[in-house]
This record gives C-alpha cells, structure tokens and sequence, in this order.
C-alpha cells in the first residue's frame, strides 16, 4: 500500500477548529477507502480534540496535530498535543446504569471513543509531549 500518512497541524488549536479538524479526517477517510468506519473515527477524534482543547488549552488555544493512516486492515488516527499528560486510561467510569436525567452533565467521552475503537493507546514524555492513538480495524463494527 502506498503511502497514505496525511497530517494536519494546528499551533494554536481552539473549539472553534475542530470543524476543521473533521473535514480533514473525513476527506483523507474518502481519499483512503475507509469510509465504512468514518462516523466512528470523526465522533471519536471530536471527542479527543475537543477534551484536549477544552481541558489542556481552554481559551488560550495550544498545539494540536493529527495524522491519518491505514494499512491493510485498520486505520488510525494520532493526535499529538503539548499540554498537560493524561492517560485515559485512568479516566472515572461514566455512570451509565442510572437514570439520563439523574447523571452528571459530561463524562461520556472517553467512554464513547473506547467503545467505537478497537485500540486506544496513550503515550507521554516531555520530548514529543502527548500522543493518542486511536485504531479502527477495517469493516468492524464494534458499537
């Protein structure tokens, strides 16, 4: 497969970007043949980006970078920022099992993207700062 690595880079990303940030993703899924699990990358990379807009930059704006690729039978997607380290790995479980109108507002989006991929995987070190990556095997439905 050629290679098919595309990246986009914003230095001051804010909430305000993360349209741009979808269309990028959706257009490289077109390009790449991987709109079968396009809806579960985009709400997923929302997701990210915007909790780590919101919580590590918040109005300030910050970088944030996000590179697409695929290999034969997943695509993946990196998202690389330079605030603060956390591993959602060690997020709170969202309460699902109580009533809608008796839960906290928020929470639900770490859940929400560990249920779409197949693989999240979190690294951080001063270097190269944060790096999410989120995979989604080829004709997989996993919701």
């Amino acid at each position: 497969m050629k290679n098919n690595k595309e990246e986009l880079i914003l230095n001051k990303a804010k909430l305000n970007d993360i349209p741009k940030v979808i269309r990028f993703v959706e257009i490289w899924a077109g390009k790449n043949d991987v709109n079968i699990i396009a809806p579960a990358l985009l709400t997923a990379v929302d997701e990210a980006c915007s909790n780590i807009i919101k919580y590590t930059y918040s109005d300030k704006g910050g970088y944030l970078s996000v590179s697409c690729y695929r290999d034969a039978d997943s695509a993946s997607i990196q998202i690389r920022d330079k605030g603060k380290a956390f591993d959602p790995a060690f997020a709170n479980q969202p309460d699902i099992s109580s009533d809608l109108q008796d839960r906290p507002v928020g929470g639900l989006g770490i859940y929400l993207i560990k249920k779409l991929m197949d693989e999240v995987v979190y690294s951080s070190d001063r270097a190269s700062g944060n790096i999410l990556t989120l995979r989604k095997m080829l004709g997989k439905n996993k919701t």
